[in-house]
């Protein structure tokens, strides 16, 4: 292959890769929230996000 190709699929592997990071981090907030709202509520900082150090 050449080098350009190698390149190329790197960088569709890196977006991929930062797109699933993303998603999963959503998916963690919302997570905390439905728990929050459905099931008891859950220790917030003082911006209003979940304290993941204090989830007990």
């Amino acid at each position: 292959m050449s080098r350009f190709t190698l390149q190329m699929i790197k960088n569709i592997k890196e977006t991929k890769t930062q797109e699933f990071k993303d998603l999963k981090e959503e998916c963690r907030q919302e997570s905390y929230a439905y728990f929050h709202a459905h099931i008891r509520p859950l220790p917030k900082n003082k911006d209003g996000s979940f304290d993941e150090n204090n989830l007990g």
